[in-house]
């Protein structure tokens, strides 16, 4: 009985221990991938070159376009969007990003839009921010790609979706499970 008393006790300290160490060390993990993934996405965003002559409009439209593709908008891609409208926003001191209009979200308007555009660095621009804005979430999905080769028809280049998803592993986060797995 004083066996049992004495040593249960310190097995129990002993497993909460482990499980608190574990737990937030994986915690830990996720975190830091999380505040990496959303420093990296406003660095390529920042590393775009943005031609002076781009209209504001049609650039933040590309990001918000292949944001809407899916109906799930991970904070990468939020925050990767803010970069982008501050960067726009200094830029072009007139441009309010809040004023862009339901107009840009229909994808087929967008897209006539990008084939009116003569100037070509304009359109690598395009194509650059709508690229980035599709690896910054983790995933290439299926309809992000759609409106990538779209783009990519119009700009005169082709998308190389291997390329996109290795590009896109580092932004990937493990989704948060229900139970604890110790690796």
């Amino acid at each position: 009985k004083f066996l049992v008393a004495a040593v249960v006790p310190w097995v129990s300290v002993l497993l909460a221990a482990g499980w608190n160490y574990y737990f937030t060390k994986g915690l830990g993990r996720m975190v830091r991938a999380r505040v990496r993934g959303r420093g990296m996405g406003m660095e390529y965003i920042r590393d775009i070159q943005i031609p002076v002559q781009a209209r504001p409009e049609l650039l933040l439209a590309s990001a918000l376009n292949i944001m809407g593709a899916y109906s799930r908008t991970s904070e990468n891609e939020v925050a990767a969007y803010q970069e982008l409208a501050a960067g726009l926003k200094k830029l072009h001191p007139d441009f309010v990003p809040e004023h862009l209009g339901s107009q840009w979200e229909d994808a087929d308007n967008w897209l006539a839009k990008i084939a009116g555009v003569e100037d070509e660095e304009t359109r690598k621009a395009v194509y650059a921010i709508s690229e980035t804005m599709t690896i910054v979430d983790g995933r290439v999905g299926r309809k992000e790609v759609k409106r990538l080769k779209q783009i990519a028809k119009l700009v005169g280049t082709q998308v190389d979706t291997a390329r996109l998803k290795v590009r896109a592993r580092p932004f990937y986060v493990e989704p948060a499970g229900r139970g604890c797995s110790i690796a």
